[in-house]
């Protein structure tokens, strides 16, 4: 394993040579988002092949480790509108919209309050969706910045079967381009990311 297979940020380890490898990214994205915008919890859902569900595939925070894994039918819940409609849903008391997935919410191990979901989309087609809980500041600039590069990484997570090199590269590119304006805190991140998506492309 080489020495990137192991970088660390905010002690998430982006692994690289492996399948786990852009999932990983997306965590560390989770992590970053999270503390830019105060959240209490961040996670990233893909649509499944059929489009009938959500599938999250990463998160941080509050009940992170009971959402990861979990698959959502796209017609029972605030996230699965917004990859249906392509559009950005801000709620602020989860409770008065019938859109609500309780149950989720409650399996998972938090209940949020607010929810923000903004949908990952190219070409009028959505690949995911990123969720904020209870963001204090979910229109931070970082926020704002990094979501266009998370869209190829998430596109290459939702593909059946594994993870294809090309959406690989292209994640790569536009992470490399996304350094020119990334602040320090971002640029750590991303310097990360483009260097371990290097390894996986040319594994």
């Amino acid at each position: 394993m080489s020495d990137m297979a192991a970088a660390p940020f905010d002690g998430t380890v982006l692994i690289a040579r492996s399948a786990g490898l852009l999932v990983a990214g997306l965590q560390a994205a989770c992590e970053l988002f999270r503390a830019e915008t105060d959240a209490a919890a961040v996670s990233v859902a893909v649509l499944t092949e059929q489009r009938a569900a959500l599938r999250y595939v990463a998160a941080a925070g509050a009940g992170a480790s009971g959402i990861v894994g979990t698959t959502v039918p796209v017609e029972a819940s605030i996230a699965g509108y917004a990859a249906l409609s392509g559009q950005r849903v801000s709620v602020a008391d989860v409770g008065q919209d019938p859109r609500f997935n309780r149950a989720a919410a409650e399996a998972s191990g938090y209940v949020p309050r607010s929810l923000l979901v903004v949908p990952l989309v190219s070409a009028d087609e959505t690949a995911g969706v990123i969720s904020l809980l209870d963001a204090a500041a979910p229109d931070a600039p970082a926020l704002v910045s990094l979501l266009p590069t998370l869209l190829p990484t998430v596109q290459a997570v939702s593909l059946l079967g594994g993870f294809s090199i090309d959406p690989a590269a292209r994640a790569m590119e536009v992470l490399a381009g996304a350094l020119a304006s990334a602040g320090a805190r971002e640029a750590r991140f991303l310097r990360d990311l483009v260097a371990a998506l290097a390894a996986f492309t040319e594994a």
